[in-house]
């Protein structure tokens, strides 16, 4: 049976229904060198992080045509609990209806993903820290974001019509093969930006957080994640850059 990697990274870090962009890698280990097939498209509607995880997720096991293991690295704990735990088989046995009666959030997205999971032997791997692709991915994102003139459609390439994002380990941290990662400056000064857009979310936070929906409390529970993985990055490029 093979075996295939699947990378996920969607651009949505807001609390609330945002436009962004997602990217996803499939990768193959062929003859000790890594194979990959990338897809990507942006979001055109306003979605939340949850529901762009899922989209992202879905559209990459459609691109599997046959029985595989497959491992997901992501950093949704939600998708990851939503899975391991069981939850997803217990919203469809009660009919996508939580416990108070309200309808499973994103219940359309969920089903998808469900088709999408059967069939195939997947393990779930919460990738918290930076992996081979993730600067890749996080820098096409922010392309296709500022693409005006991209309409939504997704974008499929095959590493024999393109050049494919190859692991490429940086003293502790990856980029991409094209080295995008070489200017500590520009990277300090990104990931400074990006740091300081996740502190603003907790700073706009305006009630307790016992009165935060279980939803919520997730989306924020990935946003502390997200600002750790920022700051080591800023604090990274800070010494290269003093050096």
């Amino acid at each position: 049976m093979d075996e295939i990697n699947i990378y996920t990274y969607q651009s949505i870090k807001s609390l609330k229904a945002d436009k962004g962009a997602y990217v996803y890698i499939l990768e193959t280990i062929k003859k000790g060198e890594p194979k990959t097939l990338t897809g990507e498209r942006k979001l055109i509607k306003p979605t939340t992080q949850n529901a762009a995880e899922l989209i992202t997720l879905t559209s990459a096991l459609n691109r599997i045509t046959k029985k595989c293991k497959i491992n997901v690295y992501t950093d949704s704990d939600h998708i990851i609990k939503a899975i391991n735990q069981g939850w997803i088989e217990r919203w469809e046995a009660d009919k996508w209806v939580n416990s108070r009666g309200n309808e499973i959030a994103n219940k359309e997205e969920w089903q998808k993903l469900l088709l999408a999971l059967r069939n195939n032997d997947i393990t779930f791997v919460n990738s918290i820290e930076p992996h081979s692709y993730y600067n890749w991915m996080m820098q096409e994102a922010e392309k296709i974001v500022n693409d005006k003139e991209n309409n939504g459609e997704e974008k499929t390439i095959p590493e024999s019509k393109a050049d494919s994002p190859q692991p490429n380990k940086h003293e502790g941290h990856t980029s991409d093969s094209k080295g995008t990662a070489e200017n500590p400056k520009e990277e300090r000064i990104r990931h400074q930006i990006k740091a300081t857009k996740l502190i603003n979310i907790f700073r706009s936070l305006d009630k307790p957080l016992k009165d935060y929906s279980t939803m919520e409390l997730f989306n924020l529970e990935k946003c502390a994640k997200d600002l750790a993985v920022e700051l080591n990055l800023y604090q990274e490029y800070t010494r290269k850059e003093k050096r």
